[in-house]
């Protein structure tokens, strides 16, 4: 009988907006070979529940309040369509949507070395051997400088609403789907102040510990499987 394939390392990357931890995610993939996911979360997540993913790209972290939801129903269409609109676009609630989104992620990420980025993948992936989970964060002045380079905005004000806002909704929705504190250094194997390190030191770190948690793999025993019910008793 053959030996089961080893688990499949999986770097999650936690972070704040502007602290520069998608762009750390994109150099490790490319470095290590690994898959790099992220929307396709989402578009997964659309086709298990025959929603159209325009419906959920909006809601990636976030949980849905009334008048998000209005304002949303509002962009879709005139104001004398906005009854009808709203009837044609499936209620998902922020549950269900994160109960399919572990579903996907677990699924996309079980036959390959894969980076995820966000989705609460500290969470969703608890107890899978090979997880290694990242947390990059930052300043909030270094973080405005990072949205004028990365996002081009450039205007200081509306960078910190930016920053302000998305670090609230993704801190309520992991606290509402996993609680816990979104930027509790407990979560993680790992924690960056990307104002400290250089992306290459910061790349180094993170390699360094996958390294490690593949040799701890490596070492590990694997399970011994149950003989069969044809095999009888000796």
């Amino acid at each position: 009988m053959q030996d089961p394939p080893p688990p499949t390392i999986v770097l999650a990357i936690g972070r704040q907006i502007g602290s520069g931890g998608a762009e750390l995610g994109e150099r490790l993939a490319r470095r290590l070979n690994f898959a790099y996911i992220d929307r396709q979360i989402m578009q997964e997540a659309a086709r298990c529940l025959g929603v159209d993913e325009a419906h959920l790209l909006h809601r990636a972290e976030r949980t849905t309040g009334f008048w998000e939801k209005l304002g949303h129903i509002l962009s879709m269409g005139i104001p004398e369509s906005v009854y009808t609109d709203a009837l044609r676009v499936p209620e998902v609630t922020d549950v269900a949507l994160f109960g399919v989104s572990m579903q996907v992620i677990r699924e996309l990420v079980s036959n390959r070395d894969t980076v995820l980025i966000g989705h609460a993948g500290f969470h969703c992936l608890r107890g899978w051997p090979g997880l290694v989970s990242v947390f990059t964060h930052a300043p909030r002045e270094f973080r405005v400088r990072r949205m004028a380079m990365r996002y081009h905005i450039t205007d200081p004000a509306e960078a910190r609403a930016v920053i302000d806002r998305t670090d609230a909704e993704r801190e309520r929705f992991i606290r509402q789907m996993a609680g816990v504190s979104w930027t509790d250094a407990r979560n993680y194997d790992l924690c960056l102040d990307m104002s400290r390190v250089t992306f290459d030191m910061a790349e180094q770190m993170v390699v360094n510990l996958i390294e490690q948690r593949i040799g701890i793999l490596a070492a590990t025993p694997a399970p011994v499987a149950a003989p069969s019910a044809s095999q009888g008793e000796v």
